[in-house]
């Protein structure tokens, strides 16, 4: 009897953890990385990676990819990868995954969608990082396709800012 009252309080600790820290994603911050050098541990963390040599510029109405001597990498975290990957502490909503590209060696495009549960805390962090917006433009067909409680949610962020 003895030793299971010794093993209650640690039992109590790890449970109480488990739901302070429940949803926290510790895998790479992607908005730490942005503009920085590529993490070394990206490539394993990925589901897959692909290379590509040079960039794509617009001509003749077309996309041409013009090689440079630029190395682009692209990464993406799909469904079951997710979980490595989190924007400003926040986590990703897992089954949009990501979508990381590497220009030269540096991280230059991050793609991901927010839980609408965060979508004012990323918000947030953005107006932190880049100031206050002097002005937005909006699109209505992208406007119409958001979710209500997320349109009311950046209707408040943007009242507030």
């Amino acid at each position: 009897m003895y030793k299971n009252k010794r093993l209650l309080l640690p039992l109590i600790i790890l449970i109480i953890s488990g739901c302070v820290f429940k949803g926290k994603n510790k895998g790479m911050d992607l908005y730490s990385v942005f503009w920085k050098e590529t993490p070394k541990d990206i490539e394993q963390a990925a589901s897959r990676k692909s290379d590509q040599k040079g960039h794509f510029e617009v001509g003749n109405g077309q996309f041409n990819l013009v090689d440079k001597g630029e190395v682009v990498a692209n990464y993406s975290f799909d469904e079951q990868d997710a979980h490595k990957v989190m924007f400003a502490g926040l986590e990703i909503n897992e089954s949009y995954g990501a979508k990381v590209m590497s220009y030269n060696n540096t991280i230059a495009f991050v793609s991901l969608k927010a839980p609408e549960e965060h979508v004012k805390d990323y918000f947030n962090s953005f107006v932190k990082e880049l100031g206050k917006s002097d002005s937005m433009h909006i699109e209505s067909i992208a406007v119409a396709a958001v979710n209500d409680k997320v349109k009311s949610t950046l209707q408040e962020a943007f009242r507030v800012y």
